[in-house]
């Protein structure tokens, strides 16, 4: 019976399963991973086996909730989902190898059950994984939402109070105060600036077309000689050949070259 001879022949199983593992060029398996992962997934197989043997419907909520586990481990390790259904892979096959090196008698049910098992392992193992990984996006996403609100605030602020100075009329435009006033517009458009182009370049919202180089920096020369005079320094266009062209999409590029 399959059950007996998982339960018979557990560690030369789990040695097997262990070489497969550390013969791949990712992250070796850790122990912890070994521990709660393929030993646990193939006493529960057993029990599994044993039930289907007997007739007795046996739930698979114990070997899901293994691979639930199992998929939060694999992850935190930095496995990919495809490592992820590798490893429970590499378990049916080391159990597959072994009975036929011994010349098992599996029935053909058993070997169902055994598929059904793996089966609800790797779903299990994925969605954890999934999940998890979905949950750092999210995460990393609001993050980076937080930073930019905080940059923004931070800019916003120092702008209003270097206006509301202005506005007394007690120190000069062309001032240490305008400067402020200058430096934090500047800031505030390049983060804007910044922030957009991340989203465009994450949606894959990317047009890529034909952009003539000598108009394209005509048309930031203008703004780009008002960033320069804000920080005292002199801003000039070199003349080039009509004919340079470049391929990409026009707002990056702008963002790329006005962005400090």
């Amino acid at each position: 019976m399959l059950y007996e001879f998982v339960t018979t022949y557990r560690d030369a199983i789990v040695t097997r399963a262990r070489e497969k593992l550390t013969a791949r060029p990712w992250p070796a398996a850790s122990a912890q991973e070994l521990e709660n992962g393929v030993p646990l997934f193939l006493t529960q197989l057993s029990e599994t086996l044993r039930s289907e043997s007997t007739g007795t419907t046996h739930s698979q909520g114990a070997i899901g909730s293994t691979a639930t586990r199992h998929g939060g481990e694999l992850l935190a390790l930095g496995f990919t989902v495809s490592q992820v259904v590798h490893d429970y892979g590499d378990i049916c096959q080391a159990v597959t190898e072994l009975a036929i090196e011994q010349n098992a008698p599996i029935t053909t049910d058993e070997f169902r059950t055994l598929d059904g098992c793996l089966d609800t392992a790797i779903a299990e193992a994925v969605t954890e994984h999934a999940r998890i990984t979905a949950e750092s996006r999210s995460t990393k996403e609001f993050e980076r939402s937080g930073h930019v609100a905080h940059e923004t605030r931070d800019l916003l602020n120092t702008a209003i109070l270097a206006y509301q100075t202005l506005k007394r009329g007690t120190v000069a435009i062309n001032g240490s105060t305008g400067a402020v006033l200058g430096r934090s517009l500047m800031g505030l458009r390049d983060l804007v600036e910044s922030t957009l182009s991340d989203i465009r370049i994450a949606t894959n919202q990317q047009r890529h077309e034909r952009v003539s180089v000598t108009p394209f920096l005509n048309d930031i020369a203008t703004a780009g000689g008002l960033h320069a005079e804000s920080r005292g320094l002199q801003f000039a266009v070199e003349p080039g050949d009509p004919g340079w062209a470049v391929t990409a999409d026009p707002q990056l590029l702008a963002s790329a070259v006005t962005i400090s």
